[in-house]
């Protein structure tokens, strides 16, 4: 390990100091091989301190789910502005 060990970071996680370093934790299982995972899928993205991001991904059949939840917004989102567009033309907006 480069830097300060983990438990000095979990210690004090608001500390400063880590300001100084560049610092990635591993929060998944090690797999031999990346195609293992089966489907792969972002969940979440933000901000956790000034500069630094956090992204969230599920694996597998938690995946899968994210996906469909994913359409399902998607195609109600799409539903939701085809309505709004017809009652604007119809001037009922």
């Amino acid at each position: 390990s480069i830097g300060p060990e983990v438990p000095a970071l979990l210690a004090a996680p608001e500390s400063d100091e880590w300001e100084q370093y560049s610092i990635e934790l591993c929060g998944g299982t090690h797999i031999p091989s990346t195609s293992d995972f089966g489907s792969f899928a972002l969940v979440e993205e933000s901000a956790v301190a000034k500069g630094v991001r956090r992204v969230v991904g599920v694996a597998g059949e938690l995946a899968a789910e994210a996906e469909a939840a994913g359409a399902a917004l998607q195609s109600r989102l799409a539903e939701l502005t085809a309505s709004a567009a017809g009652e604007a033309a119809a001037g009922e907006v």
